[in-house]
């Protein structure tokens, strides 16, 4: 019997791809620092330390910033693909390319070899003389 591909359940696929090949073969070695926050005794502090990994950033697609809330459109939003040997958390920050951005959503695809998060150029406080 010839079963179709729509009547499997994806836990019924056993063979799922590992693509972290592919992602190295179309990613270049990034390195960026990563700024966590923490709470000690009833503080906050932020700790920083350099991650490299195999990654790219690439921006969202007018389609993806048509859909987030009308006060964010204006606001610089790009994709970070990477290996899964990153791990950062939702409002994380980093510095990329002397850039700082914030974590805003992470879609995690390691079983098939890299994590993709959404990030925002974080706020910048300039001042004006």
């Amino acid at each position: 019997m010839i079963t179709n591909a729509k009547d499997k359940t994806l836990a019924q696929s056993q063979d799922l791809p590992n693509m972290s090949e592919v992602v190295s073969s179309f990613t270049q070695p990034i390195t960026f620092v990563l700024i966590t926050k923490s709470t000690v005794d009833g503080y906050l502090q932020e700790t920083t330390h350099e991650i490299e990994t195999r990654g790219m950033i690439v921006p969202l697609s007018p389609q993806q910033i048509a859909i987030k809330p009308e006060g964010q459109r204006a606001w610089k939003w790009d994709k970070l693909i990477c290996l899964p040997d990153v791990s950062m958390n939702i409002d994380d920050q980093i510095i990329a390319d002397n850039e700082k951005f914030r974590i805003m959503s992470k879609t995690d695809y390691s079983k098939y070899g890299f994590i993709e998060y959404e990030i925002v150029q974080d706020y910048i406080m300039t001042t004006e003389q």
